[in-house]
């Protein structure tokens, strides 16, 4: 979405350690947000505003009538007394929880910390405040529904872990039709390896796209002829991180930055935030690059991408399948089934991908400017169908 002024944003000093902590409404649909909390040294609030704002479009994307806000604190959550300090932030944010936002875990959090701490506060879960919202007679089932939903397993992992990198795998094979490039014979490079990362690189390897490098905290790994991305993901650490001496021969190890110049007709940087910046763009060499992280081009360098004709699917659209999965259970009140979940992921996915793209060639503008003037035109429908009139 274009940028604007957030509704709310708090400024929280932590009176045990001086640690900064913020919260950003971005907007608020029926008085109701959503959106994580991250804990990571060097956290600021244009960070968190950012990422508010993001949340927002990523539930319009999804047809979730449900503004974004986003929690954040400057704080190592390394340090044994972390927990703590979380604690002191979720009790200070209390009222926020009860009545207006539905948080999760993001980078340095957990699930089961945060909900653990929201019992001891009386706060009955980390959505408390969207079930509040919800009709009584409904409340029950839609917690029920959530929980099973998020403790279900799929392809031998937590559901929770698949959904962001299916959606990622959704939006990247749309968006090679939509370039004229047949996914069966199209090559991809990943950056990143951990959750979003191996998800999406197992699920685009599933839609017949050749993988020809990953890229994890110590270099690419590179084979031309593709990697067995099923047997890396067995390779890898809980930091997303490949074990080296355990690689096949055709192999080679490169730089970290080697996966964007390789000439892959798709690039996937799901990992951290601003990987491609001004200073590195002119390695890029893709046709195609299908945001998996939140926020991984500066501003600078998707103007200059975009300028070079490299199209460029937004995060809100393609990392959206973690929002998706909430939206599924609470909103559109779908039963706890990954068959279900991940058919209504596909389907939305898919089109707001064609949407996009449609956009932008009827209008003469980027992928990033039309998958905005997508978000607007749902954010129309849902407010005149929660309210009957435009607010």
């Amino acid at each position: 979405m274009a940028d604007k002024e957030a509704l709310m944003k708090t400024e929280w000093t932590d009176p045990v350690t001086g640690a900064k902590g913020y919260l950003v409404i971005d907007e608020l649909i029926e008085g109701i947000c959503g959106g994580g909390i991250r804990m990571r040294p060097g956290l600021a609030v244009g960070e968190i505003e950012g990422l508010a704002r993001i949340m927002t479009a990523k539930f319009m994307a999804m047809n979730i009538p449900c503004g974004g806000g986003k929690g954040g604190i400057d704080y190592d959550s390394s340090k044994e007394d972390s927990s703590e300090v979380l604690r002191r932030y979720l009790l200070a944010h209390r009222p926020f929880l009860r009545e207006n936002w539905g948080t999760s875990e993001d980078l340095g959090t957990r699930e089961e910390e945060i909900m653990s701490i929201l019992s001891e506060l009386e706060v009955n879960t980390s959505v408390h405040a969207i079930l509040e919202s919800s009709e009584p007679e409904e409340r029950q089932k839609l917690l029920h529904n959530l929980i099973t939903g998020l403790n279900m397993q799929y392809d031998g992992v937590v559901f929770t872990d698949v959904v962001t990198g299916y959606g990622v795998a959704v939006a990247a094979r749309e968006a090679l039709k939509k370039t004229d490039i047949e996914p069966e014979k199209a090559k991809a490079a990943i950056q990143g390896f951990g959750t979003v990362g191996g998800s999406s690189a197992l699920y685009i390897s599933r839609q017949g796209i050749k993988i020809i490098a990953v890229s994890d905290a110590e270099g690419t790994i590179y084979n031309e002829d593709g990697l067995d991305i099923p047997d890396l993901l067995t390779k890898r650490n809980d930091r997303g991180v490949i074990d080296r001496s355990a690689l096949p021969d055709a192999c080679k190890l490169e730089d970290r930055d080697r996966w964007m110049e390789l000439g892959a007709e798709l690039l996937v940087p799901a990992a951290i935030s601003e990987v491609i910046t001004a200073g590195n763009v002119e390695r890029v060499n893709t046709k195609l690059i299908v945001e998996g992280a939140n926020m991984p081009l500066t501003k600078e360098a998707a103007g200059i991408l975009s300028e070079q004709g490299v199209k460029i699917v937004p995060d809100f659209i393609a990392n959206s399948g973690g929002v998706g999965l909430f939206g599924a259970l609470l909103f559109h009140h779908l039963p706890p089934e990954p068959e279900k979940i991940l058919e209504y992921l596909d389907r939305t996915i898919c089109d707001s991908v064609n949407r996009t793209f449609e956009l932008s060639g009827e209008r003469g503008l980027s992928l990033y400017e039309a998958a905005n003037l997508l978000v607007e035109e749902r954010r129309k429908n849902i407010l005149e169908n929660e309210t009957g009139t435009l607010t």
